[in-house]
């Protein structure tokens, strides 16, 4: 998009062409006669420019002009309630056959109830915490025997009861409105065994049978360089191995730029840890750090397993470790 006249287009330049094209036929179906007529007045076209990674393009003669714009098309809330499939039983297993619609939340702002977002919801993650049953291929006391957790459709969030707690013969309160499990005096809740054995063993488990499932791409290249991060906090100590943390990352409004991948708010690893043990994996573009990792290496290695498949996978696996972490902060006085 940005080449001269003749000249071969960049990947970068390839890279803003689909960007560019990916908008304006969200528009242009978000907007489309039939499809609004199917789902009526639900579906309208929010403009974003912070999303915005693309130059303009400068049309040639006879070209049809396409606004330049970035957006998204969303839906309200009584659509995104209606277009919703709940893809399990009562008793936490999947529905046969699998739905063909997808499981919707709506999540209201926090500051405008009023207004909100239509968003896909975290399935596994309302699986693991509602159903304890289907934690665990075979029942196993203390992991799936145990009372079932409270998922909030409202915010994706997995959080303890007052069930759990007595179970675990321990106090429940609302810690700032959040459930928590707590003992008295000053040390955290069962810190040592539940950090280290249930609830990080429940995580890395959902890595490596997602690793198993579904086809991984043979090679993943991830921007992780702190110099483009807003901020960083560690959620998962040694996750990726000795010194090789879990951090949740908000990014700066520009590196996006960089990679598509870096926008808002992830989970992720910082390129100088992962260099420390393995240097071969970090290369510089551009002045930034990027981390390369074949599958093949990733098959042999289970803390190369676990980074490959945080940096690669869905949305729903970085919310599951992000929510698990975060519900692991409840356990304490």
């Amino acid at each position: 998009m940005a080449t001269l006249e003749g000249a071969l287009p960049t990947g970068l330049d390839q890279m803003h062409a689909v960007a560019y094209a990916m908008n304006v036929v969200r528009k242009l179906k978000c907007e489309d006669e039939a499809i609004k007529k199917e789902y009526g007045d639900g579906l309208t076209y929010v403009e974003n420019d912070k999303t915005k990674i693309f130059p303009c393009p400068t049309p040639r003669p006879g070209d049809v002009k396409y606004p330049c714009i970035s957006g998204n098309c969303a839906m309200d809330e009584t659509l995104c309630v209606a277009q919703s499939v709940d893809p399990y039983n009562e008793d936490g297993t999947p529905v046969i056959p699998k739905p063909t619609k997808p499981y919707l939340e709506w999540h209201p702002d926090s500051t405008n109830p009023s207004e909100g977002k239509c968003v896909f919801g975290n399935f596994p993650l309302m699986q693991w915490c509602k159903y304890p049953a289907q934690r665990a291929k075979k029942s196993i006391h203390g992991r799936t025997d145990v009372p079932p957790f409270r998922y909030d459709p409202t915010t994706g969030n997995c959080f303890v009861t007052s069930p759990y707690c007595d179970w675990m013969e321990v106090s429940y309160k609302l810690d700032d409105g959040v459930p928590t499990c707590y003992t008295h005096g000053a040390q955290k809740f069962f810190e040592k065994y539940f950090i280290g054995r249930t609830l990080l063993r429940e995580i890395k488990q959902k890595i490596f049978e997602e690793f198993e499932k579904s086809p991984p791409p043979p090679r993943i290249t991830k921007i992780i360089d702190p110099k483009i991060m807003k901020s960083y906090k560690k959620i998962g100590p040694d996750f990726g191995g000795p010194g090789i943390h879990l951090y949740t990352i908000t990014w700066k409004d520009d590196a996006v730029k960089h990679d598509t991948n870096a926008f808002g708010s992830t989970v992720g690893f910082l390129s100088r840890e992962i260099k420390k043990e393995y240097p071969n994996l970090i290369t510089k573009k551009n002045g930034l750090e990027w981390l390369t990792i074949d599958v093949e290496d990733a098959k042999n290695d289970k803390n190369l397993k676990r980074i490959y498949i945080v940096s690669t996978s869905g949305i729903w696996v970085l919310k599951t470790i992000a929510s698990m972490l975060e519900t692991l902060k409840s356990f304490q006085t």
